[in-house]
């Protein structure tokens, strides 16, 4: 009999030590029943932590800039057209400008990403460079040019400028929350120098 009673005492303590367990979920709010009135709300739960894991930067834009390279873009600087072994002078006062181009998607924005782009890319650029002076230069024209035979040329007078590729961006909240970046447009931008970077070349007519 001793024996018997002794081996059933551990099944009793295991039930009771259950339930006191299960008691004690259930004060504490850990557990809760089906249908009980006091069981969190699982859409609260989900949209609180849709609010936690939100892009705080969300609907904010910003641009990223590519490596500049350099051109040379014709001013309205120029002379008459000469034919080849004819000696062009050319000396006169005038204005000379450049205008950037830019697709018409970012034409609005063009204050803001040249203002951003000279800080990018470490050279001062804008929409327009103007400036008046008497400009003074002579070359003779060759018979041939980059292999050709030249019917004529004429001087012109080059202002440097800067060719890079633009992209806007814009912060969003990923799938997943936290931050991801959407791209909303991209386009390449050739902006004139502030400086007076200038040259002067002939622009041929060949045969």
């Amino acid at each position: 009999m001793s024996n018997a009673r002794s081996a059933r005492r551990p099944r009793t303590n295991r039930a009771l030590v259950a339930a006191a367990a299960a008691g004690a979920l259930l004060a504490g709010g850990a557990l809760a029943l089906p249908g009980d009135p006091e069981a969190p709300s699982t859409t609260t739960l989900a949209g609180s932590a849709q609010r936690t894991l939100a892009c705080p930067d969300a609907g904010q834009t910003f641009y990223t800039f590519g490596k500049p390279t350099t051109k040379w873009v014709a001013t309205g600087v120029r002379s008459d057209w000469a034919k080849p072994k004819v000696t062009i002078n050319y000396t006169k006062s005038r204005s000379a400008a450049v205008s950037a181009t830019l697709s018409a998607s970012a034409s609005a924005e063009a204050g803001v990403i040249f203002a951003k782009a000279s800080v990018e890319i470490g050279v001062s650029v804008g929409s327009q460079w103007t400036w008046t002076d008497q400009w003074s230069y002579q070359a003779t024209v060759p018979t041939k040019a980059g292999g050709k035979k030249v019917k004529k040329a004429r001087l012109v007078m080059f202002h440097e400028a800067k060719k890079f590729g633009v992209t806007k961006k814009r912060f969003a909240t990923g799938p997943r929350g936290g931050c991801v970046t959407r791209t909303v447009w991209k386009t390449t931008a050739t902006a004139p120098v502030k400086k007076n970077s200038n040259t002067w070349g002939l622009q041929y007519q060949y045969k």
